[in-house]
């Protein structure tokens, strides 16, 4: 966290990817995951940008086409 928060590309990339698929106890953050593959990007890893389109879709997902019992499962 401290190296992504340094500006340190791939720190920003793995945690991005750490949120968005909810690993070492994390849970799952969509908009944690867009910020710091957002950060990556910026940073200059082209990559980051194809994981913020699929971050985008799954978070449409979860909030408008799940329904209501899921997405309380699923917080």
């Amino acid at each position: 966290l401290k190296a992504a928060r340094g500006g340190y590309e791939p720190a920003q990339f793995e945690l991005g990817r750490i949120y968005e698929n909810g690993e070492l106890g994390v849970t799952i953050d969509y908009n944690e995951a867009l910020r710091w593959y957002g950060e990556s990007e910026r940073n200059g890893n082209t990559e980051a940008g194809g994981n913020v389109v699929i971050c985008l879709y799954y978070r449409l997902m979860r909030t408008t086409c799940l329904p209501k019992g899921w997405r309380a499962i699923r917080k």
